[in-house]
C-alpha cells in the first residue's frame, strides 16, 4: 500500500473518506499507522490510530479495531485513555464495550481462553475482563452473569463483534 508512505496513505484515507468508502479509508489509515509506528514516530502513529479507531468503532468493527491495536502494540503505540466523567460504578451501564462482548461471550459458554483467541488478547486479559464483569454486575459464577445477561437483553446474548 502506497510503499509504506504513510502521508500518502493518509491522503489515500482522506480521498476515501469523502467518496464513502469508510472501511478502506480505516485500512488506508491503519496501514499509515504501523508504518508511523514502524519509523518511530509514535505520536503520529497515535493521532492516525485514533482517526482509524473512530471509523472502525463507528462501522462497529471492534475486531478490526483490536486487530489494529495488537498490530501497533509491539511498537508501543496504544489509544489515548479515554476521558475521565461520571461512570456508574456497577450494573450493565458501567460495563464498557468490550466487556460487554465479554459478557455476552460468556453468557454463549466460551471459557477465557476461547474469550481471548476470539479478541486477539491474552488469557490472562480475558480473565481480567470476567473478573471486573463479576464485580460490576455483582455475581459470583459464569452461570449467575450469563442469567442476569439473558434478563437484561430479553435473552439475547450475541456479542457484537
Amino acid at each position: 500500500m502506497c510503499d509504506n508512505d504513510a502521508a500518502a496513505l493518509v491522503q489515500a484515507a482522506d480521498h476515501l473518506g469523502r467518496v464513502g468508502r469508510p472501511v478502506f479509508a480505516a485500512l488506508a489509515l491503519q496501514e499509515a499507522a504501523v508504518a508511523l509506528a514502524r519509523q518511530g514516530d509514535v505520536p503520529a502513529a497515535r493521532t492516525v490510530l485514533a482517526r482509524a479507531s473512530a471509523i472502525y468503532e463507528a462501522l462497529g468493527a471492534e475486531r478490526d479495531l483490536r486487530m489494529l491495536q495488537a498490530r501497533l502494540r509491539p511498537y508501543g503505540v496504544r489509544p489515548a485513555p479515554p476521558s475521565r466523567h461520571r461512570h456508574p460504578l456497577t450494573g450493565w451501564e458501567a460495563l464498557t464495550e468490550t466487556e460487554r462482548t465479554v459478557a455476552a461471550l460468556v453468557a454463549r459458554g466460551q471459557s477465557n481462553p476461547e474469550i481471548g483467541s476470539h479478541l486477539f488478547v491474552s488469557r490472562r486479559t480475558a480473565e481480567a475482563h470476567v473478573a471486573h464483569i463479576m464485580k460490576k454486575m455483582e455475581v459470583r459464577s459464569r452461570l449467575e452473569l450469563a442469567r442476569v445477561l439473558s434478563r437484561h437483553d430479553g435473552g439475547r446474548a450475541d456479542p457484537v463483534v
